[in-house]
């Protein structure tokens, strides 16, 4: 059986360096706890994440704060390989994501359709962010077969990942 594939786009992971650092505003809890148990599951191979290497120079700091902790965070998340696949640019990534404004209507800013076409390209079925620019085009993206959610309202959380925390990478609150 295919693992289900999905997307984590920047914001995703720069909740976790805020939850870390404190300054996660609490309407974003669920989201940074479901994230997390994403990435335990890639690890554990019961799911496919994927992220561009965009992703790598965007987290860079938590409002602000890029002290030793969260440049710990992004390396242990990111660049370790346990807990998911970089996805490479590409010329034809980048041509996917120059075609989602001149194929499909779609105007994105640079990097996130960037994100888009790298989530397209892996053929991931699922888009995690907490981005409202990309969330307010959830229709307009279903239509590419890409569903939009925030983290929370993932479908592809296996059940044996639904309570816990990730041990290792984030303190986290048990659910």
């Amino acid at each position: 059986m295919t693992k289900p594939k999905l997307y984590v786009e920047t914001t995703s992971f720069i909740d976790m360096a805020k939850e870390a650092v404190g300054t996660l505003p609490k309407d974003r809890d669920d989201d940074v706890w479901f994230a997390k148990r994403l990435l335990e599951a890639h690890r554990d191979g019961k799911i496919a994440v994927y992220t561009a290497t965009l992703t790598v120079a965007e987290c860079q700091h938590a409002d602000g704060i890029a002290d030793e902790r969260v440049q710990k965070l992004f390396k242990a998340i990111l660049t370790s390989g346990q807990h998911l696949f970089l996805v490479q640019d590409t010329v034809l990534i980048a041509e996917r994501a120059r075609n989602l404004r001149w194929n499909h209507k779609l105007a994105f800013r640079g990097a996130d359709a960037m994100h888009v076409a790298s989530a397209l390209e892996m053929g991931c079925s699922e888009f995690i962010t907490a981005d409202d620019k990309i969330i307010s085009r959830a229709a307009e993206l279903s239509c590419l077969g890409l569903r939009v959610v925030r983290a929370r309202d993932t479908s592809f959380l296996p059940a044996e990942y639904r309570q816990g925390t990730l041990q290792g990478i984030l303190p986290g609150k048990a659910k």
